[in-house]
């Protein structure tokens, strides 16, 4: 039975990862991100086996209180609802669900049955029919936009690790989307209000012959002024270009190939020509483009001719790397997420096991984190976690990972390490463990200057774990466990005023 739940949440989890391609297709393309949103909430929804599923939108009062207003609701064989942002009721996060507004606005998930909530949270959440509940914050950029909800309501049950990071995976596009989105709207306000003035449509359209051996001349070429805008070249440089060669000059070579098919068969075939390439700049920069054109055949000695427009996607392009990026990084600190590191784990393990060598992972939590958002606020807290990661990444590899676990915890993995002597004791450490020892002193040692916050200085320590590949654990959940441990007793330790030992746990 075990077996199959773990296949069970597997495919669920599968299942919320093809939602989340769906919702990086639908999103990009669709001019409106609400629209959207319905679609996703019920693909999502119906992935993860929920009965119900919600969007909420944060909104502050005058006094700066923090609320959540329910925008989108679905529930199972429903349509799903939509909410005007002014009339939905709000409801308090610190009035009535304080924890939960601790841990969503540090990138934290809720998730589990009403068991496992605090006891005034379960029993609004039994209240509304919910059995179980996994709650995932929404990021738009660095600001916590709002929350995706999914409720089951027929039974009690945890959600796995991989539905959560599917879960995670689709809250952060769809906040990149609504990002994009926000974005795509004021431009096409912008757009509409002057429409009437041609010269600053973001296009370039053009007239070109279909037979090279019979060009249009400069009478009957056309290119349009937005060519400079968009290349840096001028018309005329541009149509006395009678052979093209300009235009094939500039195109990236990584695309030249894939442009080339294209326009050879659309000349032989007359069908539409659409492609997506990178043209140079005459400043040297790289544009992305879409070209599409349509052969126009005309009557009588009318010779046929390719009339066509060049689009600027160089910000879709970028929007849907960020969409890639969001999806296996942390987005406060640019640091690797929890997914990313536990995909990169496997690999290195898989390495060290051919190779006889040895992984080290170092599970990492910050002392006074919660004193110090306690005490001067959010914004703080994010700039101080920010700082922590820059000064990781300063003391770490760049073969070594760093990784943001969530809230206050970071993950470093330190592959390819000559392996350990699996004889070594306690006393006489092998070359990983004094590979584990030496990073976890330099991390120490350079959280020990304080941090310049602004108007605030902090000082913070770092309570550090570590379990090594093959000397305490065989596997990555073994590591990753075992040097979770490690850490919470370090901590122990600290806070006790016992010196603590070696930073090592080991399995078993």
């Amino acid at each position: 039975m075990g077996h199959e739940g773990e296949t069970g949440q597997t495919s669920r989890a599968e299942a919320i990862l093809g939602s989340v391609a769906f919702a990086a297709e639908r999103l990009v393309e669709a001019t409106s991100w609400e629209d959207c949103a319905r679609d996703v909430l019920v693909a999502v929804g119906r992935a993860a086996g929920a009965g119900r599923a919600a969007i909420f939108e944060n909104v502050a009062d005058g006094g700066g209180s923090l609320s959540m207003a329910e925008r989108f609701r679905w529930a199972e064989h429903g349509p799903v609802e939509t909410l005007d942002r002014a009339a939905a009721p709000q409801i308090g996060y610190l009035d009535r669900y304080g924890q939960l507004f601790e841990t969503l606005s540090v990138g934290g998930v809720a998730q589990g049955s009403c068991d496992a909530f605090p006891a005034p949270e379960a029993e609004r959440l039994r209240a509304q029919g919910v059995r179980s509940t996994a709650v995932v914050p929404l990021f738009v950029g660095d600001s916590w936009w709002g929350l995706f909800t999914l409720d089951d309501l027929a039974e009690q049950r945890s959600w796995s690790r991989l539905e959560v990071e599917a879960l995670r995976a689709a809250a952060s596009i769809l906040g990149a989307a609504i990002d994009r989105h926000r974005v795509d709207v004021d431009r096409k306000v912008a757009e509409s209000r002057f429409r009437s003035h041609i010269e600053n449509i973001p296009a370039v359209t053009y007239i070109e012959y279909s037979d090279p051996d019979h060009p249009l001349g400069y009478d009957e070429a056309y290119v349009s002024p937005q060519i400079t805008t968009m290349f840096g070249y001028t018309q005329e440089e541009w149509l006395h270009d009678d052979d093209l060669a300009l235009w094939a000059s500039i195109i990236h070579p990584d695309d030249r190939s894939v442009v080339d098919e294209i326009a050879a068969r659309t000349s032989v075939t007359g069908e539409p020509y659409e492609a997506e390439y990178r043209m140079r700049r005459k400043d040297g920069a790289w544009v992305w483009v879409r070209d599409e054109a349509h052969l126009v055949t005309g009557e009588g000695d009318l010779r046929p001719y390719w009339h066509g427009v060049i689009v600027d996607i160089t910000a879709r392009k970028e929007a849907e790397e960020q969409v890639a990026f969001l999806a296996y990084h942390d987005h406060l600190t640019g640091l690797a997420n929890r997914a990313m590191f536990e995909a990169m784990l496997e690999p290195a393990l898989a390495r060290a096991r051919r190779h006889r060598l040895s992984v080290v992972v170092l599970f990492m939590d910050v002392d006074e984190f919660k004193q110090v958002n306690d005490a001067f606020g959010h914004s703080i807290g994010d700039a101080l976690l920010a700082q922590i990661a820059d000064r990781l990444r300063g003391v770490t590899r760049e073969t070594d990972l760093v990784a943001r676990q969530g809230g206050d915890e970071f993950l470093v993995m330190i592959p390819d390490v000559e392996a350990s002597d699996r004889d070594d004791s306690a006393d006489t450490p092998g070359h990983a463990v004094r590979v584990a020892e030496m990073m976890t002193q330099r991390i120490q040692e350079v959280m020990t200057d304080p941090f310049d916050l602004g108007e605030r200085t902090v000082r913070v320590t770092m309570s550090v774990g570590a379990s090594i590949f093959p000397l305490d654990a065989s596997d990555a959940r073994s590591l990753l466990k075992n040097s979770d441990t490690a850490m919470y007793e370090n901590k122990q330790a600290r806070h006790a005023g016992v010196a603590p030992g070696r930073t090592i746990a080991v399995e078993g």
